[in-house]
């Protein structure tokens, strides 16, 4: 995973080989994470998870080291992609990103995206073939647009994560270890699948108050048609 300086914006970016990037720039908390990890089970192993993920000495440490070594780059093919937006009310999301950060808005609104997907095979682009080796995770990236960053307008389109879902404990304690950016919560109920070529379905149970739940069904259709909502924002479906 990348290192990220805590004080400065952070570019993320998940290689493909189906060339779709789904990691545009992602802004990290100018402070250590802002959602704390929270196992969804309280037993033994769950709160020692919680020691390594919330850990302060960790994460200096991390950051220290990782200012001195040259970044890795992850790779992932990325199957069953389905992005939800909502145009939202500015003003009930504004506490949940850093002060540091300005909300891309729209009169009253900005735009609130879940993203979900498959994980082929996510790691190291250094393993090479051996990658095929490594398992191939659920992810869901709950994130808001940003413009500015310490009142500086961003040069790209940016985004910042208020949550990350995952169904595998292992990349979801090494993504809080090694970036600010991905404040990742494990989850062992997620079920993200095409059921036909035209359905999705998606299920995920936290087991958890810190972490809403989330369900739905999405129908893939030919119909390239912008919702009312949106119409006033974007002059077309691919704008």
């Amino acid at each position: 995973m990348h290192s990220v300086d805590p004080t400065k914006p952070h570019t993320k970016q998940n290689e493909s080989s189906s060339n779709r990037n789904l990691g545009i720039d992602a802004v990290a908390p100018p402070y250590p994470l802002t959602c704390r990890y929270r196992h969804p089970n309280r037993t033994i192993a769950g709160r020692v998870c919680e020691f390594i993920a919330n850990n302060r000495f960790l994460l200096a440490g991390r950051r220290a080291l990782f200012r001195l070594l040259p970044q890795v780059k992850m790779r992932s093919t990325a199957n069953n992609i389905v992005y939800l937006n909502w145009l939202v009310d500015t003003e009930k999301v504004t506490h949940l990103v850093p002060e540091s950060l300005t909300l891309e808005t729209f009169g009253d609104k900005t735009i609130f995206t879940v993203l979900t997907y498959q994980h082929s095979h996510f790691g190291p682009t250094f393993l090479g073939p051996l990658r095929k080796l490594l398992p191939s995770p659920r992810q869901s990236n709950w994130r808001l647009y940003v413009s500015k960053h310490n009142q500086v307008a961003v040069k790209q389109s940016s985004v910042f994560f208020i949550n990350t879902v995952m169904n595998n404990l292992t990349y979801t304690l090494g993504s809080r270890l090694v970036s600010d950016a991905l404040p990742s919560a494990f989850c062992p109920t997620f079920i993200h699948e095409n059921t036909n070529k035209n359905i999705y379905e998606t299920i995920i149970e936290s087991n958890n108050d810190a972490l809403p739940d989330l369900r739905y069904r999405a129908i893939k259709t030919n119909d390239k048609v912008l919702p009312e909502d949106f119409k006033s924002i974007f002059r077309s479906w691919k704008n």
